[in-house]
């Protein structure tokens, strides 16, 4: 707790201070206004002497000081309110990231929330208005009590009688508000975890047909906390009742005293005005102590509850390490039971996983990625994606389509996020299209991922492979055969640099038949080491 506290104060302190300084202003301004309004009374009255029109001014002055502290302390308490709420939501939200398990498992989810929520709010209004409202309050009646002293010893003396007998009070008062107070949280806390679990089970409480039992499950909970607010709320109104009794007794004496000094002309109209007045500033500051009870106790509360997830040990996080490669894991001999508890829920629990496997295939338009790729899939069990594919499936828009709309810069935007996507699956083979590895980060990013091979067929192999293919691509149609050899030659002398930055080279001869195919895909596979599929 202590902990969090100097966390709020490192960082707000002098927001704080200042909230406090403004208050102490405005209390100032307040008994200066009191003494001036009795002077100018007094002149009014040819009780005393001055001028007038000097006391006005100064009435005034004061009075605009006053409204312009308040202003300035309502701008800058919402301000660090805000910047306070989010420090303590990012400090309490960062801690439970890294707490353990076995602590997280102590409480739900909802209960976390509201603390985080709620608690926060109310721990942030403790130190924003609650604290500084109470310590104005609190400056304002012992500034008022000692210039009621210097006014009329005797009568500040008998409403400082009653002081100790509302101090005696208060301690009563706090321990049965903080009691209810706790019951409130507590329970609005299994509200919140009962309505957050119920959402997110809507299936098996569906299936079960259990929604009239949640249902009622959540009133039986509310019924929890309404009697907890009806118990706080007899507290509070008690003890409203008892200092308004208390305040009206010292109003009463205050005006029957001066009434008799007026009367018997000890004291001046403006003298009495002053009492009464002073009075309303006593009454005041100790209403607003006895109202901002609750809410210091509430934030007392909250201080708790939010220092009790700070408690919670974390994990210790070592540096990150980059795989590059695909792993295995293995787990021998596990098991497990709680911390609670002596049985088991499971004992000599083993196991073995690796992760999934992923073959990139790149090269020119020909080179055989597509009939290659699916020769693979069947013989690892792999699954098989043509990039371009992939693409126009997910944008339900041909290749050309794209590149019409958006130009080549959208398309390869576009191919790159298709690919970090694919690239993702476990198990399968990518036939890139062939200027993926040309742009952005992709054939870097490949190589992290998984396997990645060059299909480096000569001109001759592509154009035959081309002559051989049913489908007539778009950038090679109306060309001659000398034509589409000076292009792939062309394309070959731009791209070949990146498609060398592949970890395997796979020398391509010509898959005119199923047999030569499948003997590339076996010496694809020996190269890789890639292992069949479980």
């Amino acid at each position: 707790m202590i902990d969090l506290v100097r966390f709020i104060l490192r960082g707000h302190k002098w927001g704080i201070l200042l909230i406090l300084l403004l208050g102490l202003g405005t209390v100032s301004t307040n008994l200066i206004f009191i003494w001036l309004s009795k002077c100018v009374i007094d002149i009014a009255a040819h009780q005393r002497g001055g001028s007038i029109h000097t006391y006005s001014v100064a009435l005034i002055l004061t009075l605009a000081l006053q409204v312009l502290c308040r202003v300035i302390t309502v701008r800058l308490s919402n301000y660090t309110a805000a910047r306070m709420s989010n420090a303590v939501q990012s400090k309490v939200f960062a801690h439970l990231l890294y707490t353990r398990w076995s602590h997280l498992g102590q409480m739900h989810s909802g209960d976390m929330v509201v603390r985080m929520l709620k608690d926060t709010d109310s721990l942030v209004a403790l130190f924003v208005t609650s604290l500084p409202s109470a310590l104005i309050a609190l400056a304002q009646l012992i500034g008022a009590l000692c210039l009621l002293y210097y006014f009329s010893p005797p009568l500040a003396l008998i409403l400082g009688v009653g002081m100790p007998l509302l101090a005696v009070f208060s301690k009563v008062y706090y321990k049965r508000m903080r009691r209810y107070t706790d019951e409130m949280k507590q329970s609005e806390s299994e509200i919140t975890a009962h309505i957050q679990e119920s959402l997110l089970n809507q299936t098996v409480i569906r299936t079960f047909e259990h929604q009239a039992s949640s249902i009622d499950h959540l009133a039986m909970r509310q019924g929890q906390y309404l009697a907890a607010v009806k118990r706080q709320t007899f507290v509070s109104v008690f003890a409203n009742l008892i200092m308004q009794g208390a305040f009206s007794c010292g109003y009463l004496v205050a005006f029957l005293w001066s009434a008799r000094g007026l009367y018997g002309g000890t004291i001046s109209f403006g003298l009495m005005t002053s009492f009464l007045q002073l009075v309303a500033r006593i009454q005041s500051p100790l209403t607003t102590l006895i109202s901002l009870l609750p809410t210091l106790i509430s934030a007392k509360s909250s201080l708790d509850r939010l220092a009790h997830l700070l408690e919670f040990k974390t994990e210790q996080i070592g540096r990150s390490v980059q795989l590059t490669s695909p792993i295995r894991l293995a787990v021998e001999d596990m098991g497990f039971h709680y911390p609670d508890g002596e049985e088991w829920i499971y004992r000599h629990f083993s196991l073995e996983a690796s992760t999934g496997e992923m073959v990139a295939l790149m090269g020119r338009t020909g080179a055989g990625k597509t009939t290659l790729g699916r020769a693979l899939s069947k013989i690892l069990g792999f699954s098989f994606y043509d990039l371009d594919w992939y693409i126009e499936t997910r944008m339900r828009k041909s290749i050309a389509q794209i590149f019409e709309q958006r130009g080549e810069e959208g398309f390869r935007t576009i191919e790159c996020n298709m690919l970090h996507e694919v690239a993702e699956f476990e198990n399968v083979i990518i036939s890139c299209g062939g200027g993926t590895p040309c742009f952005f980060d992709n054939m870097d990013y490949l190589n992290q991922q998984g396997e990645t091979v060059y299909l480096n067929a000569t001109t001759d192999i592509i154009c035959k492979h081309l002559n051989m293919s049913k489908n007539v691509r778009p950038l090679l149609a109306g060309k001659s055969p000398d034509e589409v050899k000076a292009f792939v030659d062309e394309q070959i002398s731009k791209r070949n640099a990146y498609y060398m930055k592949a970890k395997h080279i796979l020398e391509v001869h010509l898959m005119d038949n199923r047999e030569k195919v499948n003997t590339m895909a076996e010496q694809l596979i020996a190269m890789t080491g890639i292992s069949k599929k479980a």
